[in-house]
Order: C-alpha cells, then sequence, then structure tokens
C-alpha cells in the first residue's frame, strides 16, 4: 500500500507484472487479468483485481504517471492486456528489461538469446528462481491465494525492477532510457494481436498431435494387450 501513496512524489522505478487464470478450452477466449504485482526495492504490491470492481483511482494515477518507471519482461503485452480488461487504465513510461538485456547486453556476454525473467535472475542478479507449471497454470481468481502463487507473482515483478536497477548501475540508464514507451501505438497494438494469434494456432497444432499421438499409443496399447490375452 505504501507504493500507492508515493503517486504524488519524483518517481521512480517499479517491477510490473500481471497473471490471469488459464484458459484450457482450445480456442478460447483469454480470462480477465486477475493480479497485478508491482515491485520496488523492499516491497511488492500483489493486487487482486479478479475481486474488485475497478481499479483504485490511486492505482491507475500511478500507472498514468511517467515519473515512475514500469519495468517487466513482455510487458507491452501486459499493458495492452491490463488496459484492454479494466477501463480507465492506462500505463506509460515502459520498458522491457528483457529486450534491452538481449540487444545491449546479451549479445556480448554469450547469453544473446537468453531475456526470460529466469534467464535475467540468473544473469543479471545472481539468483536461481523457481517458475513450476503447477503455479503459473494455476487459479489466479483464487481467494485467497496460496503462499506459493504469492511467492511466484511477487519474484516476476521483483525481478523486473532488480534487472532494470543492474542494468542501469552496469553502465546501460542510456539504453534504458531510450527504450522507455509512454505511450501505445496502434501498431504495436496490432502485432501483440498477431503473436497471440500466432501463439494459439501453434497451441492448437500442438494439441492436435499430442491427440493423434495419443491415440496411437493407445491402439498399440490395445493391440499389445490383446496379443497378451491369446
Amino acid at each position: 500500500l505504501r507504493l500507492l501513496s508515493t503517486g504524488g512524489s519524483s518517481g521512480g522505478v517499479l517491477g510490473f507484472d500481471i497473471e490471469w487464470r488459464p484458459q484450457f478450452r482450445a480456442g478460447g477466449k483469454q480470462n480477465r487479468t486477475a493480479l497485478l504485482q508491482l515491485a520496488a526495492a523492499d516491497s511488492v504490491l500483489c493486487l487482486q483485481l479478479a475481486h474488485m470492481r475497478s481499479v483504485p483511482p490511486k492505482l491507475s494515477k500511478l500507472l498514468a504517471d511517467t515519473r515512475w518507471v514500469k519495468c517487466g519482461v513482455g510487458i507491452l503485452e501486459d499493458c495492452i492486456k491490463l488496459e484492454r480488461d479494466w477501463k480507465g487504465v492506462d500505463v506509460r513510461g515502459r520498458v522491457d528489461v528483457g529486450e534491452v538485456y538481449l540487444q545491449h547486453v546479451g549479445s556480448t556476454d554469450g547469453h544473446s538469446t537468453a531475456c526470460g525473467i529466469k534467464a535475467l535472475a540468473a544473469q543479471l542478479l545472481d539468483e536461481e528462481i523457481s517458475k513450476p507449471k503447477k503455479v503459473s497454470m494455476s487459479n489466479w481468481e483464487n481467494q485467497p491465494l496460496t503462499a506459493a502463487q504469492l511467492r511466484y507473482a511477487a519474484l516476476d515483478a521483483w525481478v523486473g525492477y532488480g534487472a532494470y536497477v543492474e542494468l542501469a548501475r552496469r553502465g546501460s540508464q542510456s539504453k534504458l532510457t531510450a527504450a522507455r514507451r509512454d505511450d501505445t501505438t496502434d501498431e504495436e497494438k496490432v502485432e501483440v494481436d498477431r503473436q497471440r494469434a500466432v501463439r494459439r494456432a501453434q497451441k492448437l497444432k500442438e494439441n492436435r498431435r499430442k491427440g493423434r499421438e495419443g491415440g496411437k499409443s493407445d491402439k498399440r496399447d490395445r493391440g499389445a494387450a490383446a496379443e497378451k490375452r491369446q
């Protein structure tokens, strides 16, 4: 809650991330953003939007305040989703620390393909973090959230914050500033939608492939069982 009381200050850096309940129905629409995480140096706010009617005015003001940098991995897509899911939200001052690392640091240290949360934590913060799928694909609308969910969510936002601070310490402040975006263009929204559609199509294709392989495996098992009985 201290984070929400800082809207009138001179600004700073906040790690940013969101979570939502996974959609297990093939081709189904994404569920609404359920959780918003904002991280500072010594605290993380995990706000369960799923059980609120609207985003608190102080939080909306903070998200729109360009004096506060919001940083994370894949943050453009998260910002667009949050803005679409919750009327009146406008996230400004975003920086994708994964892109900054990939473009300006990764290419010189032998890790040019690493820009995810786990990689950033390991390579920039010297921290090994766990990203269990059981938690990432859990119900983020649970009330209350489990300790495992809160830890997972808080770490994602905190790594975004920590990566920004560490990149700045390593002399990349000018690159971080250049990567900052205070608005979202229509072209970016179209590209995010295109990428999401591609991922959805790939997932459908993979599910169908697994289904066919599973059917063949069942058929082989039945055949082997029949031979065994004979």
